[in-house]
């Protein structure tokens, strides 16, 4: 009777499972890079991450793409994100970094996506929209989402009369 072996088969399942891991976790690590950090702060910043969580922010801490940013009443905040740009929040504003990729190595690639939830935002731009895809950094409201190339400007969510978010 001949002995059958599984030899080939476990070393070709390793290594697959071997491959499949790293690249998942190739895949976990660049979700959860950071797109930047909170430079200044004046009063309470909160964050709320995409698992659910919510936390309350200091000066250093992280920021990723997913992250919805919430300053309160007399608060402001400075965010400095990796490709040189910079936003400031307002008092009561709610901001969600939408999309956020920057590699120095590929600028075909950038992307900036804010969604200004209510509040008011400064921003200055860095190296996305100014290299690579013209169009890569947008500021979305409830209302218009703006395209930025290469400047400054100030961003204002006001709520209409009779509208969510109106006081």
């Amino acid at each position: 009777m001949r002995k059958m072996t599984f030899g080939n088969i476990d070393k070709t399942l390793t290594l697959g499972l071997a491959v499949g891991m790293f690249a998942l976790s190739r895949n976990t690590f660049a979700a959860t890079e950071s797109a930047g950090k909170v430079s200044h702060l004046s009063g309470t910043l909160s964050v709320k991450k995409t698992d659910g969580t919510v936390r309350i922010l200091s000066q250093k801490s992280d920021i990723a793409p997913g992250d919805t940013l919430t300053t309160e009443k007399d608060s402001y905040a400075q965010i400095s994100f990796t490709d040189g740009s910079g936003a400031t929040l307002r008092p009561n504003t709610q901001l969600k970094i939408q999309d956020y990729r920057y590699v120095k190595e590929e600028p075909k690639e950038d992307s900036m996506f804010f969604r200004l939830l209510k509040g008011g935002l400064r921003t200055v731009t860095g190296l996305i929209g100014k290299r690579g895809n013209q169009n890569a950094y947008k500021i979305g409201t409830t209302t218009a989402t703006i395209g930025i190339r290469g400047s400054s400007g100030l961003t204002m969510e006001c709520p209409c009369p009779g509208t969510v978010g109106y006081e």
